[in-house]
């Protein structure tokens, strides 16, 4: 979460993309997790599928209720959603992930200077195109 290839944030690769928010993860809410999407047949049944299907209508970043109408009486339930808490936790973590991702990988640059002499030791080559997130080392 972060990174980039050739400019192109991941997560916008394909059709969707899921994204862990457990503990040590670059957002982090404890548990849980996140997907993100462009299609919104996927993102219709990602709700309904999630336990959101008799509020659907409230969720907030949702298809259109056309969508739905396909959707929502053919895609199973998992009751698998977030609780208000994590979503709020995420939520707040997101506008600062850019930042979180600079901080981090001034951090690694320090530790890779520091790191680049020591016998024995080989820190990873990057792709001229990768804009990797370094939170560890």
């Amino acid at each position: 979460m972060g990174a980039r290839w050739k400019g192109t944030r991941s997560g916008d690769f394909g059709r969707v993309a899921c994204f862990s928010t457990q503990t040590y993860k670059h957002i982090n809410s404890g548990e849980g997790g996140l997907l993100t999407t462009n299609d919104a047949e996927l993102a219709s049944r990602a709700v309904v599928t999630s336990g959101f299907y008799m509020n659907y209508g409230a969720h907030g970043a949702i298809p259109d209720e056309e969508v739905f109408q396909q959707t929502r009486l053919e895609s199973p339930n998992c009751s698998a959603r977030l609780d208000n808490l994590r979503a709020a936790l995420i939520r707040a973590q997101l506008p600062g992930l850019d930042d979180n991702v600079r901080r981090w990988n001034e951090r690694y640059s320090v530790l890779q200077a520091g790191l680049s002499g020591v016998d024995g030791l080989r820190l990873p080559d990057r792709a001229q195109h990768e804009e990797f997130v370094s939170s560890s080392i």
